[in-house]
């Protein structure tokens, strides 16, 4: 019984520390050298109350849906990007900018713009891209994003920073922290009945 109301009690914890605000999120997942240079892989997740809605060529800042990662170290340009089937990108000196946001923007360092060309993304998705650059070494990175929010359709902008250290899958995070809450429980039992 106290197992039971010891996991309720940390399941409400950890639903708690769940972001409110609708978001694009990046975040690094690799940097491999490839030749002389180095490809960084990211992934950016859409949360549950946004969509990815897709943009219209050429791309229209102030109405489009997009992710933009600002002043990246080394960065070779549009010749080593990769994004998925569905997507294309844009490389600048000043980024593309989702309105009520400023981040900072160096024109001497270039910056990438992922949007979607296909089918709206939905809610609780996520994507892959990649670029190269000369540096090996992760630095912390600015982004900014505009989304679609679900339930007005009204665009959502967000805007943070991109860790320098990978992070493992959402799915990885997912497994540990089941397996830790299972080793809590089988641990719990195995005191109980040695009690006894």
């Amino acid at each position: 019984m106290r197992l039971k109301s010891s996991l309720g009690a940390l399941m409400i914890a950890l639903v708690g520390l769940a972001p409110a605000q609708a978001a694009i999120t990046p975040s690094l997942v690799s940097v491999a050298a490839e030749g002389a240079n180095f490809r960084y892989t990211y992934r950016a997740d859409v949360d549950n109350l946004q969509r990815m809605e897709p943009a219209t060529s050429p791309l229209d800042t102030s109405l489009e849906n997009f992710l933009t990662i600002f002043d990246i170290p080394g960065f070779t340009g549009a010749a080593g990007v990769i994004v998925p089937v569905d997507f294309a990108f844009s490389v600048q000196a000043l980024g593309i900018t989702p309105t009520q946001t400023a981040p900072a923007d160096d024109n001497g360092l270039l910056n990438l713009t992922v949007f979607r060309t296909g089918s709206t993304l939905p809610p609780g998705s996520s994507f892959q891209f990649s670029l190269l650059s000369t540096s090996g070494t992760p630095v912390t990175l600015e982004y900014a994003a505009r989304g679609t929010l679900v339930s007005s359709g009204a665009q959502q902008s967000n805007i943070g920073f991109i860790n320098p250290r990978a992070v493992p899958e959402p799915s990885v995070t997912v497994m540990l922290g089941v397996a830790g809450i299972l080793g809590l429980g089988i641990r719990t039992i195995r005191r109980k009945r040695s009690a006894v």
